[in-house]
């Protein structure tokens, strides 16, 4: 080959490679442009209105936790269950969290378990700005209204006991979960954290374990029988 022909095919590749280098530049500027717009999504979803924002996760759309707007508003609306290369590992927490709410006499479905793991199975593949702040939103509802029937219970006792007049307990659950998520990157404090808000009394307690014994009673193949004797009645 000639000198000539050598000078050719070497300015060939350098062209080659400069347009390589500006098309990776061009994808790293695109998607870190992507990512600055996720806490501008973030802030326009809650309005000055203070009206809760509505989320929409596999198909259903439904009202956010009354603390969302308090959450990102202290955080400067940035998100809070990832980073530029993925999920944060206080989203599988999350996820066990949500699992087990059943040993407290808790739904998972309520906190749309099963459609949070399948966004988590689907895999992360750099989702779009928007996309990425919606799922933000889905993963602090699940924490802060799980927090909150921990906290306060599911049912409100005034509904089924017109004259109890219990004021629920103030506690900042958006700082629940901010401090959880910050405490050693979130490592073991999500499940912890939403473990504090259970009551602590021995009573409640009991009322765990008495769940969990009844049902195993249940899925035994042949419940015990009652054996003869005098017919139980009120007060026995």
């Amino acid at each position: 080959m000639g000198s000539w022909a050598k000078r050719v095919l070497l300015a060939g590749c350098a062209l080659a490679l400069g347009a390589l280098s500006m098309v990776q530049s061009s994808e790293a500027q695109g998607a870190s442009a992507d990512s600055d717009r996720v806490p501008i999504i973030l802030r326009a979803r809650f309005p000055a209105s203070g009206v809760r924002p509505r989320l929409t996760l596999a198909g259903q759309t439904f009202r956010g936790s009354p603390d969302l707007a308090c959450f990102y508003e202290r955080r400067g609306f940035a998100p809070a269950w990832s980073t530029d290369s993925g999920l944060r590992p206080a989203v599988e927490e999350l996820l066990a969290a949500l699992a087990a709410s059943g040993a407290d006499g808790l739904f998972p479905e309520d906190y749309r378990l099963a459609a949070l793991q399948g966004v988590v199975d689907a895999g992360w593949s750099q989702p779009v700005a928007g996309a990425r702040a919606e799922l933000d939103l889905v993963f602090s509802d699940a924490f802060l209204s799980f927090a909150a029937d921990l906290r306060h219970g599911k049912v409100n006792p005034q509904e089924i006991y017109p004259d109890c007049a219990l004021a629920p307990e103030a506690t900042d659950l958006a700082a629940v979960l901010e401090t959880a998520l910050e405490s050693a990157l979130g490592a073991n404090r999500v499940r912890e954290a939403l473990a504090e808000q259970a009551p602590p009394q021995l009573g409640y307690r009991r009322l765990r374990e008495a769940l969990r014994r009844y049902r195993e009673l249940a899925l035994r193949a042949a419940p015990e029988p009652v054996p003869p004797g005098p017919t139980l009645r009120l007060g026995d």
